[in-house]
């Protein structure tokens, strides 16, 4: 299984590349790199908050993707988990997204993770909703 940060496209141009015009090219090379993952038969697993607009406009595009939308709840995603510090940019970040509702994207599957482990979550995904 493959895991895409999608952030991670846009290491190559935020430097000199606005940033509506890289995040627009992310959701362009998103299912290209999917499909070239699964011809190879390697599932991958998309990591990036997505919005209702923007799945709207994209919905072609990710017409066979099971969307899952994983929420720990405002607190315990702006708290300290694990060893990784949250910069407070990370925080004003993830602040924002629960302010415009990213959390509650019409399409998918919701899954309240504020009691699991990240590998807690990724056994519910697989067994209980990807029948792996």
């Amino acid at each position: 299984m493959a895991v895409i940060e999608l952030d991670a496209f846009s290491e190559f141009v935020e430097t000199w590349m606005p940033f509506e015009d890289y995040v627009e090219l992310n959701y362009e090379l998103v299912s290209d790199v999917v499909g070239a993952y699964n011809q190879r038969s390697i599932g991958a697993i998309v990591v990036y908050p997505l919005s209702e607009k923007v799945f709207m406009e994209n919905k072609e595009k990710f017409s066979n993707f099971n969307i899952f939308i994983i929420d720990p709840g405002f607190e315990n995603a702006i708290n300290q988990r694990g060893s990784r510090v949250l910069s407070e940019w990370e925080k004003e970040r993830i602040k924002h997204q629960y302010e415009i509702g990213l959390h509650q994207l019409s399409a998918g599957v919701k899954i309240d993770t504020s009691s699991l482990t990240p590998e807690e979550t990724a056994d519910v995904i697989i067994k209980n909703h990807l029948g792996i």
